[in-house]
């Protein structure tokens, strides 16, 4: 049988990912999250789907980008995670 690395590595990074998502974001902010980047919906689309104002959508959005930024510190040299 044949194991692709990484494509094992890609399904753990996204598990890893989606427990970060449900960890720090509201439920909202996940479906928005989620809609934008992995089903690639306009902010449109996603506001007819979950029944808001596209405004509301990138208000959202940008709160859980800020969000999940103050929860993980990137810098030049090294990624720090906050708990």
């Amino acid at each position: 049988m044949f194991i692709n690395y990484e494509q094992l590595f890609q399904l753990e990074l996204q598990e890893e990912i989606v427990e970060l998502l449900d960890e720090v974001l509201t439920e909202r902010q996940r479906q928005v999250i989620q809609m934008y980047f992995w089903d690639e919906m306009t902010q449109e689309e996603i506001g007819k789907e979950l029944g808001i104002a596209q405004k509301n959508v990138s208000t959202n959005s940008q709160n859980a980008l800020e969000a999940l930024r103050g929860y993980i510190n990137i810098d030049d040299e090294y990624v720090t995670v906050y708990k």
